[in-house]
């Protein structure tokens, strides 16, 4: 194991249980992406950031500046409510009147 980490050669042959582990999770990861699976990975990894995350959004801080550059982003949208015609941000979007 440790010559996978160092790119060197074993000195002596490789335990074939090992050998085995070592391919199986590599066939593991190489087919997840294409399975449904994938879901499984993400939402597990990603599911307490999102959901209990109680970062602060303080001014200037790194947040603030995440959602400034995400309210930049174009709006690819044609459905009659936004108007999206590639021109508008989400930052007009978001601040534009509604009419009642």
């Amino acid at each position: 194991v440790a010559g996978l980490l160092t790119f060197q050669a074993p000195q002596s042959a490789p335990d074939p249980l090992v050998t085995a582990s070592i391919i199986a999770s590599a066939l593991l990861i190489a087919y997840i992406p294409l399975t449904h699976m994938s879901h499984f990975f993400v939402k597990w990894f990603t599911w307490h950031k999102i959901r209990w995350d109680d970062e602060h959004n303080v001014r200037g801080g790194r947040i603030e500046k995440m959602i400034e550059q995400a309210l930049q982003y174009p709006v690819s949208w044609s459905a009659a409510h936004i108007k999206g015609d590639g021109k508008k941000t989400w930052a007009d979007v978001a601040t534009e009147d509604v009419p009642e």
